[in-house]
């Protein structure tokens, strides 16, 4: 082996290395994030009635309760896979988000807008009656893939 594709292999490995080690960084503080974040439904609008199921326009607020800022800005490190919709305490729904560019400063907030959501009528029917009862009793799980690792946004 030359002296310089050692030494190319070695600096090679040193930027590889260096990569490697900021990405992890980011990683481990995007998780501390998680653990200080929380999510909450906003504003439902939109609703459309169907046979079985209805579906409407939801928009969350994700709030960083943590003192680090919270940012996910694409190049594939993380991005908001999904959210869980819960009615009291069991699973209603699912709405797909794919959404990899959210900046939260340290104790800010961010809403998020019309994200589609399907749920089954009888949660509608239930609550025709009251709505604003629908909202007090709605709990979010968000889903944040971080490297192919799922972490867990509230509830």
């Amino acid at each position: 082996m030359t002296k310089g594709t050692k030494n190319g292999l070695i600096f090679t490995g040193l930027l590889l290395g260096a990569v490697l080690a900021l990405t992890y960084r980011k990683a481990s503080l995007l998780s501390y994030s998680f653990d200080n974040m929380e999510i909450t439904p906003y504003w439902a609008d939109n609703l459309k009635l169907g046979l079985t199921s209805s579906s409407f326009s939801l928009d969350v607020m994700l709030r960083n309760k943590s003192d680090e800022p919270f940012e996910v800005s694409g190049g594939g490190v993380a991005y908001l896979k999904r959210i869980e919709i819960i009615y009291k305490n069991q699973t209603v729904g699912f709405a797909n988000v794919n959404m990899d560019a959210i900046a939260i400063p340290a104790y800010g907030n961010q809403i998020i807008k019309n994200i589609p959501v399907q749920v089954s009528n009888s949660v509608i029917i239930e609550n025709l009656s009251n709505p604003t009862n629908l909202m007090a009793n709605i709990n979010l799980i968000g889903y944040v893939d971080v490297f192919g690792t799922e972490f867990q946004i509230g509830a």
